[in-house]
């Protein structure tokens, strides 16, 4: 992509982090190091493994939301069941087997509901050029979300944020304008940078505007 030829200026915070997520029978695994992300998801089905650099990874995050439609239906015709019997045994004062069926169908019911509530999985989704990251939104999420996205940035910041006065400034606003798309440098960044590289008649200068990320 761009050039690399400064060291880093922000470096990554050298301690591993580790994140184990469970849900409906589905275990995932994200492992934070300096290199990258180590990710890993089993379920029934499988298991996806891979890891990925930081700057690989897409910062656009989409939600969805995993639901098991046939337990729904399952419930709900249950139930439809359940109350038949019941009103046929009312109907008939009959408090024998019907109100046992009705009771049974009932149960059934509630407990194919419960089976579908605990099935339901919202995700955020992150893809990256080795795979899909399936980040579960449960108590872990926002700071799985915050982790990444620092080292992200951090890790982009550190290889791009200098000025190559190697390169023509053209070449290097295209990088400045990535790394504002990307969400790596704010808006008051990417102005000084443009005014620098207009400015520039030759002189080295290869210390970047100094500007809070947050």
């Amino acid at each position: 992509m761009f050039g690399r030829k400064h060291q880093s200026q922000e470096k990554i915070d050298e301690g591993d982090i580790s994140f184990k997520q469970k849900r409906a029978g589905r275990s995932i695994s994200i492992a934070l190091d300096r290199t990258g992300v180590g990710y890993e998801i089993k379920d029934v089905t499988g298991e996806v493994k891979f890891h990925a650099s930081y700057e690989e990874i897409d910062p656009q995050i989409t939600q969805v939301v995993e639901k098991s439609g046939g337990l729904f239906n399952l419930s709900v015709i249950l139930l439809v069941f359940g109350g038949l019997s019941a009103g046929l045994s009312f109907a008939a004062q009959n408090r024998g087997s019907e109100y046992v069926s009705a009771l049974f169908f009932i149960t059934m019911s509630a407990i194919s509901f419960v089976m579908y509530r605990w099935r339901r999985t919202a995700f955020s989704i992150m893809n990256t050029e080795r795979g899909r990251m399936s980040v579960i939104r449960d108590e872990r999420h926002d700071e799985i979300i915050r982790e990444l996205n620092l080292r992200r940035v951090t890790t982009l910041r550190g290889k791009y944020l200098q000025i190559d006065h190697d390169n023509a400034p053209k070449a290097e606003m295209g990088k400045y304008n990535w790394l504002r798309k990307v969400g790596a440098i704010t808006d008051v960044e990417l102005s000084q940078f443009s005014s620098m590289l207009k400015g520039d008649s030759g002189t080295r200068r290869n210390q970047p505007p100094t500007i809070s990320q947050n």
